[in-house]
C-alpha cells in the first residue's frame, strides 16, 4: 500500500465527519427555531420608494442581544447580496436566491450602527442594524424581537439608507453610544 493512502483517506474521513457534524448542527437550530415565523411577503405598494439601495450584503438576523444566535427561518438564514427598497410602508430586503421579505415600518424598534455581527466585523459603525419584531402567526404566538445586519461598503449610500429607514420610525433610533 502507498504511504500516502492512510494520511488522504484519513483526511477525506475528517472532512466528512465536519461535514455531517455542521449538516447536524444546522438541523437541530432549525428544529429549535421552529417556533419563529418567517418574515412577511411583500405587500402590494402605490407609494414610491423613498431609495432602493442594489449593492448591500445581507449579513444575517439574529436574536436581538445574542448576536451569535442566527435565525434561519427562511428566508433569513443565509447571507448574500441583496438589494433594499425602502418604502413608507417598510423595507423590502431581495437576497440573491431567496424570496423577498418586508418588515412593515410600526414594527422597526430602531435603527443602529453596528461593528460586529456572527460571522462579520466591519470598522466602526459599518453595519446598519435594523431591530424589529418578527409577525406572530398559527405556529409562533409570541413576537420575536430580532436584528437584521446589512454591509453597504459605500459611506455615503449606508447614510442615505439609515435615513431613509429612521425616517419610518416613530420614535429617534438610539445613537451609538445609548445602543451600546
Amino acid at each position: 500500500m502507498d504511504d500516502r493512502v492512510f494520511p488522504a483517506a484519513l483526511t477525506i474521513l475528517a472532512f466528512l465527519v465536519i461535514v455531517a457534524l455542521m449538516w447536524l448542527g444546522w438541523r437541530r437550530r432549525t428544529r429549535a427555531q421552529a417556533g419563529i415565523s418567517s418574515p412577511l411577503e411583500v405587500p402590494q405598494s402605490t407609494s414610491q420608494p423613498i431609495g432602493q439601495w442594489r449593492d448591500v450584503h445581507y449579513v444575517s438576523t439574529s436574536r436581538t442581544g445574542d448576536a451569535l444566535d442566527r435565525i434561519v427561518v427562511p428566508p433569513l438564514g443565509f447571507r448574500g447580496r441583496a438589494e433594499v427598497t425602502v418604502l413608507r410602508e417598510g423595507p423590502v430586503v431581495q437576497i440573491a436566491g431567496e424570496r423577498p421579505f418586508f418588515i412593515p415600518a410600526g414594527d422597526i424598534e430602531a435603527t443602529i450602527d453596528g461593528t460586529v455581527t456572527i460571522d462579520r466585523v466591519v470598522e466602526n459603525g459599518g453595519l446598519t442594524i435594523i431591530r424589529w419584531l418578527l409577525p406572530a402567526d398559527e405556529v409562533a404566538t409570541d413576537r420575536v424581537s430580532v436584528e437584521t445586519s446589512l454591509r453597504v461598503v459605500d459611506a455615503n449610500a449606508r447614510e442615505q439608507l439609515k435615513t431613509a429607514l429612521h425616517s419610518l420610525q416613530l420614535t429617534p433610533a438610539p445613537t451609538t453610544e445609548e445602543s451600546s
